[in-house]
């Protein structure tokens, strides 16, 4: 990971989601993922017991109530429809934001009394997300303490042990309202949960799980452009044209030659569709079609998708 250029990693997050909001391949992909991984929520279940192994009925019901409550309340952004998620739609967005991202940071916030009572929640903590491209990793920091090493927005001690993270948080200084703080503020690692995809013994932060698929995607997105253009050419006409014997004028503008010329007197160099040629005399007037053949290329788009599937953890091609 330290050998790479760390603008690399921002390009291919930022490629990936691009590919799953525009490639219906990709977009199913993560659809597909987070249905077999995530499906209706975590759901756990209370294995209290007695000293002497029976199960504590009591206690397991109120720890599966006690989740329940949390589902719809816990969010740090407000509750559902109010600008936060429930706790599994919160999973599902992990989930895709991991495989897209590469990498997604979490933590728990203290609430008020006030808002617990607010929100009905039986904890007085709420779970906030954190993108990971609000980590500080363009800037050479300057608050990192001596004898610590810094990496991406990650701030290790002398024993490569994490330290602190520097997050950018939003600021609304110049009245953009979603505008990122310019200056990154440390939070104790302690305190942030940081979930990847860990490939590698040194490595430090995520990537996304569609870095594999996205060369060969972009090879498949201009095979699959030019096929689309071929086929709307197939749907293009020119109009040929031969002027009756003793006839001089036709178009607006023309030159009285066989010349091949557009109806504007321009000599022509190239056909393109919907245009009007002059072929010469003898009265004649018909149309063209490009008549590309596009047959086969089916099989080498369906090996381009296999391609995309095959290369993201979990997935068959």
């Amino acid at each position: 990971e330290n050998a790479l250029d760390q603008a690399q990693f921002s390009l291919l997050a930022a490629d990936a989601w691009s590919k799953h909001r525009l490639n219906p391949h990709f977009r199913k992909i993560t659809r597909a993922l987070c249905s077999k991984v995530v499906g209706q929520g975590l759901r756990p279940h209370s294995q209290a017991a007695t000293p002497d192994g029976k199960p504590l009925e009591e206690f397991r019901a109120r720890a599966k109530k006690l989740w329940e409550d949390c589902q719809e309340r816990i969010d740090f952004r407000g509750k559902p429809g109010r600008g936060g998620r429930t706790l599994t739609g919160m999973q599902h967005l992990a989930l895709r934001t991991i495989m897209l991202s590469g990498e997604i940071l979490f933590k728990m916030r203290p609430i008020t009394e006030a808002e617990q009572k607010k929100r009905y929640l039986p904890v007085p903590l709420t779970i906030q997300l954190i993108d990971c491209q609000r980590l500080a990793d363009d800037v050479a920091m300057a608050g990192v303490k001596d004898g610590h090493s810094y990496y991406r927005g990650i701030e290790f001690d002398s024993n490569r042990h994490r330290y602190r993270y520097w997050i950018r948080d939003y600021s609304n200084i110049t009245g953009a309202v979603a505008e990122l703080a310019t200056v990154p503020q440390p939070y104790d690692a302690n305190d942030i949960y940081h979930v990847f995809l860990e490939e590698d013994e040194d490595q430090f932060r995520g990537t996304t799980w569609f870095a594999a698929a996205l060369m060969p995607a972009r090879n498949g997105g201009d095979l699959r452009y030019n096929v689309v253009k071929s086929s709307a050419m197939q749907a293009c006409v020119v109009l040929s044209y031969a002027l009756a014997t003793g006839k001089k004028r036709f178009g607006k503008n023309p030159v009285d030659s066989n010349d091949l010329v557009d109806d504007e007197g321009n000599t022509l160099t190239h056909f393109a569709p919907g245009m009007c040629i002059n072929r010469g005399k003898d009265g004649k007037v018909e149309m063209h079609a490009p008549n590309i053949n596009i047959s086969g290329y089916e099989g080498l788009i369906q090996g381009e998708a296999r391609e995309e599937a095959a290369a993201v953890p979990g997935t068959k091609s």
